[in-house]
């Protein structure tokens, strides 16, 4: 069983948006474009820096399945830095991103077709190298820096190969890897049955969606007089803009998202094999208690193989308050609330696991 970690919007329902985090002067928040000078690819970084101190942390994040950076994306990180005392840096998936200042004319978006042979394969190393190197540009990490990860859906298998290029010595720069977070790792243990996955794509589209629009309409009600929802839904400008990326970038989206079907423990596997540093590090599992795109079983799997691996693992489901009837699905962090109270429980409960 998973240790359950109480998610509470109650402390947060009447506090100022500077307060929750996402208006808050003290942030530091930049967007900035990456190009491969030789590629000519293209795609965004966002450092988010929230640190009262030089002992506070550095978390390394990804943009998960068909996401790109936006400004609900740049306050739900905000959010997280603000409550977590963190930097957040967090890269768009190659490929799948849009020039900020020309949305309608987006350059260097694609992928090489090493990147997408190798992502529709379940290998997503080519791609974090890329993802690495872009926020190393930005963040000017000093070898042997402590860091921590985070990956939420298809950014989990992102958090995963990170982890096994610099396990592997496969990236220019060490880092000391004090924690690794997988939340709502979908398909995180290798179910390659066609109507499974056929299901899993009907939910995220159906079931989880409305459920997404439900926490965005949490949002609206606590801090109304700001609300910015979801980028494709913001006006009938933006929604052309989303429309037209989207048709443009399907391909890498599709082989990023066929990926998920082989699992990400082989590559966590074969990062513990690689570096037995990291069997000492801590990695947490997690979902949301309502989810119909990942599963309890999966996730024990998934722990499973980082202990038969020499690593330490532990699993953890995010479930509502008491009296709070709102199902903790897949997309439950969108809901600045909740994201606030899973960036103090993670600060907090989640750090007390005796792993």
């Amino acid at each position: 069983m998973s240790r359950e970690i109480e998610l509470s919007s109650k402390p947060w329902e009447h506090v100022s948006s500077d307060e929750l985090g996402y208006t808050f002067p003290g942030l530091k928040i930049e967007t900035t474009p990456y190009e491969n000078e030789h590629t000519g690819q293209r795609f965004n970084v966002l450092d988010i820096d929230g640190r009262n101190s030089e002992n506070d942390p550095t978390v390394i994040s990804a943009a998960s399945f068909n996401y790109r950076i936006d400004p609900l994306k740049i306050r739900e990180l905000s959010v997280f830095a603000k409550q977590s005392n963190a930097r957040i840096l967090y890269a768009e998936q190659p490929g799948v991103t849009m020039d900020l200042k020309d949305p309608m004319h987006t350059r260097g978006d694609f992928q090489t077709p090493k990147q997408l042979v190798l992502a529709f394969a379940g290998n997503f190393d080519p791609l974090v190298r890329e993802q690495l190197k872009a926020i190393d540009s930005v963040a000017h990490l000093k070898n042997g820096q402590e860091v921590q990860f985070f990956g939420e859906s298809l950014a989990a298998y992102s958090i995963a190969a990170m982890i096994r290029v610099l396990a592997r010595e496969e990236f220019e720069k060490q880092f000391v890897v004090t924690r690794m977070d997988f939340h709502e790792p979908v398909n995180a243990y290798q179910n390659r049955r066609i109507k499974d996955q056929v299901k899993m794509y009907y939910q995220l589209a159906s079931v989880e969606d409305a459920r997404r629009q439900m926490y965005l309409a949490k949002n609206k009600a606590l801090w109304p007089e700001d609300y910015v929802g979801a980028f494709e839904k913001i006006s009938p400008f933006t929604a052309r803009i989303d429309k037209h990326v989207k048709r443009r970038q399907i391909l890498p989206v599709y082989a990023g998202g066929a990926g998920l079907r082989k699992g990400l423990h082989t590559a966590l596997g074969n990062a513990l094999d690689a570096n037995h540093d990291l069997r000492d590090t801590p990695m947490i599992f997690s979902r949301g208690k309502d989810s119909t795109a990942s599963f309890e079983r999966d996730l024990l799997a998934g722990a499973q193989v980082v202990r038969t691996h020499g690593g330490r693992a532990e699993t953890a489901t995010l479930v509502s308050e008491p009296g709070d009837t709102t199902p903790i699905g897949h997309a439950a962090l969108d809901a600045f609330a909740y994201m606030a109270s899973y960036a103090v429980a993670r600060k907090a409960e989640i750090d007390a696991f005796k792993l």
